[in-house]
C-alpha cells in the first residue's frame, strides 16, 4: 500500500504539472483567464486533500510525493522547451523555485487540513 500511494502520488503531481505548466507558452502566465500560479496552488490543495482521504496513514507524506511529481513535471517543459531554444530557461532554478514556493504550502496545509478532519471524523 505504501509503495502504491508514492507512486500515484508521485503520478498524480506530474499530471498536475503538466496540466498547470505545459499548455501555455514560455511567457504567458494565463492559461485561458486563469494564472497558472493560481491553478499550481489550488491543484495541490485539492490533490493533497482528495489523497488524504485515500491514505489516511501516510496524510503527512503524500506532499513529498506529490511535490517530486510537480518538479518533474516541470523540468521536463524546461528541458522540452531548451531543446528547443537554449535561452528560453536561463533563469530555470528560479522557476523550480517558484513553483516549489506555491506548491509546497498549499500540499501541506492541505495535508493538515484533511488529517484535522480525518481525526475528527475517526474519533466520534
Amino acid at each position: 500500500m505504501k509503495n502504491k500511494m508514492k507512486l500515484f502520488s508521485s503520478i498524480i503531481g506530474v499530471v498536475c504539472g503538466a496540466l498547470s505548466y505545459w499548455f501555455n507558452s514560455y511567457n504567458d502566465m494565463y492559461i485561458g483567464e486563469i494564472n497558472i500560479y493560481y491553478l499550481m496552488a489550488i491543484l495541490s490543495f485539492v490533490s493533497a486533500v482528495a489523497f488524504g482521504f485515500i491514505y489516511k496513514k501516510y496524510v503527512f507524506k503524500i506532499p513529498i510525493y506529490f511535490c517530486a511529481g510537480f518538479v518533474i513535471s516541470v523540468l521536463g517543459r524546461i528541458f522540452w522547451d531548451t531543446s528547443k531554444d537554449s535561452t528560453s530557461h536561463n533563469l530555470f532554478p528560479f522557476e523550480i523555485l517558484f513553483v516549489l514556493i506555491i506548491i509546497i504550502p498549499s500540499t501541506i496545509v492541505g495535508s493538515y487540513l484533511i488529517n484535522f478532519i480525518n481525526k475528527k471524523i475517526l474519533h466520534k
